[in-house]
């Protein structure tokens, strides 16, 4: 990510197997839902299923209509 917009976001995600490499991340100004937020990276990223968790808590992201968490989540592959 570009170092001069990056500060502006505060909803990042990297990879589970390489945490330290951001790969993505948006600004969450209170709309976007956890089922949105998962929505999304089926888009953005191309393999299925994935799991995504809160990287300080390991609380797990899912299909649901609560508002997204601001903070870092971990996405990694659940198949081969």
């Amino acid at each position: 990510m570009s170092g001069h917009r990056s500060h502006f976001r505060n909803v990042r995600f990297f990879d589970e197997a390489n945490p330290d490499v951001v790969l993505g991340g948006l600004v969450q100004n209170g709309s976007l839902t956890e089922k949105n937020f998962l929505a999304m990276l089926d888009i953005v990223l191309v393999t299925t299923p994935i799991r995504v968790s809160a990287k300080d808590t390991g609380r797990i992201v899912s299909m649901v209509d609560t508002c997204l968490d601001l903070g870092d989540y971990l996405v990694s592959c659940e198949g081969s």
